[in-house]
């Protein structure tokens, strides 16, 4: 019986390790930096820092007198407002990773079915493939890149010289989704700490939201 828990809860941890893993993927980081959620905190990086700029030229306290009595009133930067700045902070920096890391083939495409959509061809298949290899061996002269051993092992892996595939009508799609996913899984510590920013963004900005649905709901 302890042998079959140990068995389950393994299982369990490896699916849940390989859910991780997929998280973490470069569509799946393409999907959260084009999120409209992201786009709407951006006016956080620049309201928070005019507004305690503002803040600091004025008294920490404003005292009103009405009726003899004495009301005093403390001008101050709300922690919301702090935490929604941190929140769209960790945003921005996940997208310059994103941005700048990840390969153009997935950032310029969701699918398939958006490359045909721009009327790409194959020959577009071999260009993102090229750009791509040339981060890694950038000790190779340009003019020699498509001659390279490496180069050619690439193209063999990822089918651009089966000539069976370029014979079947399926070869272009075969071959687009090859290279997507073997562009997908690169820069692993990277796209972890690309996801990591956007976690801590999303924690952030949801405690905000959370905090505040909560004092509207109590008070």
């Amino acid at each position: 019986m302890t042998n079959i828990n140990i068995q389950k809860y393994s299982s369990q941890i490896q699916e849940m390790s390989l859910w991780a893993k997929k998280f973490t993927n470069w569509d799946k980081l393409r999907a959260i930096q084009n999120s409209k959620i992201i786009s709407s905190t951006y006016v956080w990086l620049f309201v928070v820092p005019l507004v305690a700029k503002l803040l600091s030229k004025i008294n920490e306290s404003i005292k009103i007198t009405i009726d003899g009595s004495v009301y005093e009133f403390v001008i101050e930067l709300p922690f919301s407002w702090e935490v929604f700045f941190y929140s769209s902070l960790c945003f921005v920096i996940g997208n310059v990773i994103f941005l700048v890391l990840a390969p153009e083939l997935i950032k310029d495409f969701k699918d398939y079915g958006e490359y045909t959509g721009s009327r790409r061809n194959i020959h577009h298949l071999s260009r993102y493939m090229t750009e791509k290899y040339k981060l890694h061996l950038n000790n190779i002269r340009a003019k020699e890149l498509e001659s390279s051993k490496d180069y050619e092992d690439l193209k063999r892996r990822i089918g651009f010289n089966d000539s069976s595939k370029n014979q079947n009508p399926k070869a272009e799609e075969d071959q687009f989704w090859s290279l997507y996913d073997y562009l997908n899984i690169e820069y692993r510590y990277f796209r972890y700490i690309c996801t990591a920013f956007y976690a801590i963004g999303f924690v952030l900005f949801s405690w905000v939201i959370i905090r505040n649905i909560f004092w509207v709901l109590t008070h």
